[in-house]
């Protein structure tokens, strides 16, 4: 469900590995003016987090307002 430019860029690598970790972990507040968002927490292990490209994390976003909502987001692990 990722926009065609995200899949262009995470699939460029034929050897990608992609980790996912359910539990809500984290929270994320949007950003202001840029449309971007600021995601923090922790998330518990996962088998083959070690050997990933990038991981899909869950977090509450906005948490602060009255209607936060769910989200699934992808991050790379480069610098994590």
């Amino acid at each position: 469900l990722m926009p065609d430019h995200v899949q262009d860029e995470v699939f460029a690598d034929p050897n990608v590995r992609i980790t996912v970790s359910f539990p809500l972990g984290g929270t994320v507040a949007i950003s202001d003016g840029d449309g971007g968002y600021r995601l923090s927490g922790r998330w518990p292990f996962n088998t083959g987090c070690a050997h990933a490209t990038y991981a899909i994390r869950s977090a509450v976003i906005d948490p602060e307002s009255d209607a936060p909502g769910f989200g699934m987001f992808l991050t790379p692990y480069e610098g994590m």
